[in-house]
C-alpha cells in the first residue's frame, strides 16, 4: 500500500513539473496573480476539492470521497473557478502546478 501510494505521489508531482513547465508561456501574469489571492479566500470545503483535484482525483472520486452529490460538487467548482479566476479544471491545474514549482511543492 505505502509503495503503490509513493508510486503515485511521484507520477503526479512528475505529471504537475511537466504542467508547469511547459505551460509557463501560456499563462496570463494577471490572471496568475489573481489565483495565487484567490488561494486564501477559498472555504474548508472549497479547498478540500481543490486539494482533491491537484491530487489527482476525479470529479466521480471526489463525488465518492466526500459523500456529496454530482449538484453540490458543480456548485463548489463554480466557487472555486470564479475564487481563483479561472475558467476551467485544465486552467486551474495549470497555475497550481507553477505555484507549486515556485513554492517548493506547496500550496
Amino acid at each position: 500500500e505505502l509503495e503503490k501510494a509513493e508510486a503515485e505521489l511521484s507520477r503526479v508531482q512528475s505529471e504537475i513539473e511537466k504542467l508547469s513547465y511547459s505551460r509557463k508561456n501560456e499563462i496570463n501574469p494577471d490572471d496568475y496573480e489573481n489565483f495565487v489571492m484567490g488561494i486564501d479566500m477559498l472555504t474548508k470545503s472549497e479547498r478540500n476539492i481543490f486539494e482533491m483535484y491537484l491530487a489527482g482525483k476525479t470529479a466521480k472520486e471526489i463525488i465518492e470521497a466526500t459523500g456529496i452529490k454530482e449538484s453540490t460538487l458543480k456548485f463548489h467548482n463554480s466557487n472555486i473557478y470564479e475564487k481563483l479566476g479561472v475558467a476551467s479544471r485544465k486552467q486551474m491545474l495549470r497555475y497550481a502546478a507553477l505555484y507549486t514549482q515556485e513554492n517548493g511543492g506547496k500550496i
